[in-house]
C-alpha cells in the first residue's frame, strides 16, 4: 500500500510539474501578444489539471506518511517522481533529441544508480 501511495502521489507531482510548465507557456505567449486563452481550446484542461494537482499531491503524500514510514515514502517518491519527470519531458518536450550514444549510457547508469540506490534503501529497513 506505500508503495502505491509514492507511485500515485509521484504521478500527479508529474502531472503538477508538466501542466504547470505548459500552464507558463501560455502565459508567456499572452504577454507576448498572443492571446493563447481564447484562441487554444485546451487551456480550460491545462489550467483545470494543474489547479487540481495542486492541493492532491499534497494530499496524497500525507495519506502516504500515515501508512508508511518517512524513510520509505520519500526515497520511492523521489524515484517515481524523477523517473516520471524525465519520460514526461522526453514525450512532450523532446528533451533528448540532442543525445549521443555516450549521453544515453550516462543517462540509463544514472538512472540505474537511482533505483539501486532506493532499492538498498528499502532492503535496509527492517
Amino acid at each position: 500500500m506505500g508503495v502505491l501511495y509514492a507511485l500515485v502521489s509521484s504521478v500527479v507531482r508529474n502531472f503538477t510539474a508538466l501542466f504547470g510548465k505548459a500552464f507558463a507557456g501560455l502565459l508567456l505567449f499572452s504577454f507576448s501578444g498572443e492571446d493563447q486563452f481564447t484562441h487554444n481550446p485546451f487551456v480550460v484542461l491545462i489550467v483545470g489539471v494543474f489547479l487540481v494537482s495542486l492541493p492532491l499531491q499534497v494530499y496524497l503524500i500525507n495519506a502516504s506518511l500515515v501508512v508508511k514510514d518517512l524513510l520509505y515514502h520519500i526515497p520511492n517518491f523521489y524515484v517515481f517522481w524523477n523517473v516520471g519527470n524525465i519520460v514526461s519531458g522526453v514525450v512532450f518536450y523532446d528533451e533528448t533529441k540532442n543525445f549521443t550514444g555516450t549521453s544515453w549510457a550516462v543517462f540509463h547508469w544514472g538512472v540505474s544508480l537511482l533505483f539501486l540506490g532506493v532499492w538498498f534503501t528499502n532492503c535496509a529497513m527492517p
